[in-house]
């Protein structure tokens, strides 16, 4: 068919470059995405109940949930976290499961056990969770000048009518969340001397609110053949209404505004948003799972431009963005390409002294990354930062592959013509090119095989590989040997070059010293059983962040405006390290967000000056240490899309402490002790948080003596402490609570001593002397799991037989059960199942070998070369001071997979020339000689392609480093026993 096809040369280029054409048509239609749209197995169940205690919601509302959801179909694990005024249940499925069945099924549950939760309760939220609810960026829109020159009422309106829809309008964008917004309120204080004089009471005032404000609903009349609706116009909507509005007390008309002060003002904040020392509004945009990476940038950037034109009084600044992943991503493919196609083809020059095969292998790696993109498309593959690093390695196989075509055309001038040339020296090479893309591609694709989303995320990878691999090999045995044909000449130097290239002696010394060579080998593989115990493992390398987050639990019973203070403090002694501080206080308005914080937690989300994040964690942790040392402090790279994937934002080490006598928790003094008793253990431990609680206690023989209703008490205390919401304004965009409040901004006690409560008798007494304060401190969240609550415990610090240290422990202090977690037992998880896959790649390649060989024998001398490459990668891993991760991993496969190539190739010639009636040593010393060309170029074109990895900074660079170390390592070692320990074992193992 070659043959027919060389005879065709316009047909075929036509075809090509039709083939091309396509490819280009459908380029652009190609998804960009940060990554696949993966579903993650994860359900969330959020619980708001303002009005209770963390105890009360964990015994009333998450208790009866979490026993509920315990029966979902493939639950792998369930968590939950009480605290006061909401909880969050998180429920872990198996992965591959269809989660929107699972997500219907957690609703029909939290269904069936609504009439068990209180009546008052909202139904709680389900969330089903995706790689894209990640945000893509956050972006801040600060006020030039101080806050105190802005009306935040305003602003927050101009926020959510103006800027967010603007967003939204965004094809790309699907959903904008807000914060540090204001919200307003109608706030009426009685005048009490004039209420006093009138003898009124404030009951007055709220029955005329609620009265005016009642809705009469959807009624219909008819007129004949007509129909109207039917509007009760006293519904209150302005603050006018309000104050306008008539009371009748003694047969004598009052207007609300004479006996009140009626105002719009800002409603009590609970959270806050501060960018470095100015307040500021965010918005956290989420981007539609199909959506362009490249278009949505630069749409937004397009319109940040416009907003600064339009709206000189604010400033806008984007903020963690995830999409700078990709790019650095594509940066790197780009410089892979580009130092790839350059170093080969003066590599090729070099060996050839010819201009022509460096033009050959640039034309073949364009149209095969072409072909395997048209091939992404019709497979509904996106490029993201997963199916890149796939098309990375393709384009340095496709290279290897142009080579070993061409340079085998090259030897067949020597003793045919070129046309014969290039179709004999293409079919010579196809079956072992075949083979090596094959067992490449077994290498990948069982990593499809690991648990969950590791899983996933390498199914992109695997595919990709796959398709560049056939797309290359079918590139190279088609269309370069009849490209070749016609732009190669012939050359006489050619073969005198070859001549004084060649290496017998050394291929005759080689298979005679195996007493020398094979205690180095056997060395080299002990030295690698040695070497990676002692490597550090995690899931992937070490990469600079510029943005870190800031969890504090400031533990202590302080507000909102002291935790501001506080904040502002720590930017003012970092200011120099920080090139942006966003400073979220106390609650988040994100209506996707996570959990609730408290009034005394704060979360910082931090831009440094430099790449030293470990440096500044540090720091950071001696200032609160120094500062605040009660607080309970997290100090973290903020999340991107990987840490989503791999989970890497969970403590690395978590301790479940579960007593074995009690049902709940033991008491918050008794779980102090365990802490303490485990903390000259792991002097990293984090402090349980711990909330200071005021009680107070209605004295109900006092309310007897004196004639007040309990109920008047609680109305009273709703007054006094703001939290007396009436009715509400609904005008045309918004609603806005109205309450009826007496006092504010005092300490509790001056409040309960300053208000009244007038009795039946007429007597006004201090609502304080039925009132009875106490303090005392209990947990601040109630942490849950399968078995029921427990004591969760977590540090940054492992070390070996920490486990059975704990336990020893524990056992000394009480009654209790320990479980361990966290992302270091994970991480140690995947590496273990990367191990066992790795069994499986072993068998794989074997079976393909010993299909192309016809031999049981053969693929034993293949496999034998490989202890050397992998000790030289992880030998190179170990000087450069790199992990055992995913990349690194990912590098020693393709270097192996190089490796193997090389050895197949240069079997399979050895072979043929035994099978054509040479000796066993000419055969290797002619098959070495013929082969070490190849070798020697697809070795030093893969290394130098990847040698900008090492020089350049950047996220993507980072993230390829240890796979370009690796590669570069394994195949610097690699290809020297591919010369020498091929042509030793070979004349061992045959005969």
């Amino acid at each position: 068919m070659l043959n027919f096809l060389i005879s065709r040369p316009i047909g075929v280029t036509m075809t090509t470059l039709a083939v091309v054409i396509i490819s280009f048509v459908f380029l652009g239609r190609i998804p960009i995405s940060l990554l696949s749209d993966i579903p993650i197995p994860t359900i969330a169940v959020q619980v708001s109940a303002p009005d209770m205690d963390a105890r009360t919601l964990e015994n009333t509302v998450t208790r009866t949930l979490r026993n509920e959801l315990l029966q979902v179909n493939n639950l792998k694990d369930i968590s939950s976290r009480s605290r006061n005024g909401s909880a969050l249940l998180r429920l872990t499925l198996d992965y591959g499961i269809n989660t929107s069945l699972s997500f219907i099924e957690v609703n029909e549950k939290i269904d069936q056990v609504m009439h068990l939760l209180p009546r008052d309760m909202g139904r709680p939220r389900v969330i089903k969770t995706n790689v894209s609810d990640i945000p893509v960026f956050t972006l801040h829109m600060i006020p030039e000048s101080t806050i105190r020159e802005f009306n935040l009422l305003e602003l927050s309106q101009f926020a959510e009518n103006v800027i967010k829809r603007r967003l939204e309008q965004l094809k790309e964008i699907a959903f904008v969340d807000i914060h540090g917004m204001a919200f307003p309120e109608v706030v009426v204080k009685p005048d009490k001397e004039v209420m006093t004089s009138l003898n009124i009471s404030q009951d007055v005032i709220e029955r005329a609110l609620q009265n005016a404000n009642i809705e009469m609903g959807n009624i219909l009349i008819r007129d004949g053949a007509y129909q109207y609706g039917i509007r009760l116009r006293t519904r209150l909507v302005t603050v006018d209404d309000i104050k306008s509005l008539y009371l009748k007390v003694d047969d004598r008309l009052f207007q609300l505004g004479d006996l009140a002060t009626v105002r719009l003002e800002e409603e009590q904040r609970k959270g806050s948003f501060i960018v470095n020392d100015n307040r500021a509004i965010v918005f956290s945009v989420r981007k539609k799972s199909n959506a362009n990476n490249y278009s949505l940038r630069r749409n937004v950037a397009s319109l940040m431009a416009a907003f600064e034109t339009d709206y000189p009084g604010l400033h806008f600044v984007l903020s963690n963005d995830q999409s700078q992943i990709l790019e650095s991503s594509i940066n790197s493919l780009k410089t892979s390409l580009f130092f790839g196609l350059t170093f080969a083809g003066l590599i090729l020059f070099a060996f050839f002294r010819d201009w022509r095969p460096p033009i050959l292998i640039i034309t073949g790696v364009p149209i095969s990354l072409l072909v395997t993109l048209l091939f992404f498309y019709l497979l509904d593959i996106s490029i993201n930062i997963i199916s890149l690093t796939g098309l990375l390695l393709g384009i340095g196989l496709m290279i290897d592959n142009s080579i070993i075509i061409i340079e085998n055309i090259q030897q067949k001038r020597i003793q045919m013509c070129l046309l014969e040339a290039a179709a004999q020296g293409a079919q010579e090479v196809v079956r072992p090119l075949i083979a090596s893309a094959l067992t490449t591609s077994s290498v990948f694709l069982p990593l499809i095989l690991l648990s969950g989303l590791a899983g996933a995320m390498f199914y992109d990878q695997a595919l990709s590989i796959t398709i560049a691999l056939l797309v290359s090999v079918t590139t190279s045995y088609f269309v370069l040997p009849v490209i070749a044909a016609f732009v190669l000449k012939t050359n006489g130097a050619f073969r005198e070059r070859r001549k004084r290239l060649s290496h017998s002696s050394m291929i005759g010394w080689i298979v005679t010293q195996r007493k020398w060579l094979l205690p180095l080998f056997l060395l080299t593989g002990l030295a690698s059983l040695f070497l990676f115990p002692e490597m550090k493992k995690q899931a992937f390398p070490d990469i600079t962040r510029e943005y870190f987050e800031i969890g504090i639990d400031w533990n202590e019973p302080i507000d909102l405006a002291e935790s501001e203070r506080r904040g502002k403090v720590f930017y003012d002694d970092f200011h120099v390290q920080i090139r942006e501080i966003a400073r979220y206080h106390g609650e988040v308005q994100f209506m996707l967000a996570k959990e609730d914080p408290e009034f005394n937690e704060s979360r910082f989300v931090v831009a440094i000056t430099n790449n030293s994040g470990e440096h500044f964690r540090r720091k950071v942790k001696d200032w609160f240490i120094k500062h605040h040392p009660v607080s309970v402090v997290s100090v973290q790279p903020a999340p991107n899309v990987l840490d989503r994937i791999f989970r890497t934002d969970k403590p690395p080490v978590s301790i479940s402490i579960q007593s074995m006598q009690t049902l709940g928790l033991p008491p918050y003094k008794e779980s102090v002790v365990v802490v303490d008793g485990l903390r000259d253990i792991i002097p990293g431990l984090e402090i349980i948080p711990v909330e200071a609680i005021v009680t107070l206690e209605i004295l109900q023989e006092k309310l007897l003596v004196h004639g007040v209703l309990y109920d008047e008490v609680i109305d009273k205390l709703r007054s006094i402490l703001r939290n007396n919401r009436i009715t509400e304004l609904r005008s045309s965009d918004r609603i806005i609570p109205v309450q009826v409040s007496e006092k504010e901004g005092q300490d509790l006690e001056v409040l309960l001593r300053g208000s009244y409560i007038q009795t039946p008798g007429g007597q006004r007494i201090p609502i304080g002397e039925f009132i009875e304060l106490g303090l005392g401190h209990d947990y601040k969240n109630i942490e849950s799991g399968k078995g029921g609550e427990h004591i969760l415990l977590t540090t940054s610090e492992y070390f070996d037989g920490m486990e059975q240290q704990v336990r020893d422990r524990i056992a000394n202090l009480g009654a209790y059960t320990v479980q361990f977690g966290g992302s270091f037992y994970e991480n140690r998880r995947l590496i273990r199942e990367l191990l066992k896959i790795s069994l499986v790649v072993i068998v794989l390649l074997f079976l393909i070998l010993a299909a192309q060989f016809e031999s049981l024998i053969q693929p034993m001398v293949v496999a034998l070369t490989l202890p050397v490459g992998i000790f030289g990668a992880l030998l190179a891993l170990y000087l450069a001071g790199e992990s055992i991760n995913i990349m690194a991993l990912v590098g020693i496969i393709i270097m192996s997979g190089i490796d193997v190539n090389d050895a197949i190739l240069k079997i399979d010639i050895i072979n043929r020339n035994h099978r054509m009636g040479m000796s066993l040593i000419e055969a290797i010393v002619d098959g070495s000689e013929r082969r070490i060309r190849p070798i020697i170029m697809t070795s030093l074109t893969t290394m130098l392609a990847m040698t900008p990895m090492l020089f350049t900074d950047g996220l993507g660079a980072e993230l390829q480093r240890p796979l370009a170390i690796a590669v570069m390592g394994g195949l610097t070692l690699g290809t020297v026993a591919s010369i020498v320990m091929i042509p030793m074992f070979y004349k061992i193992t045959v005969k």
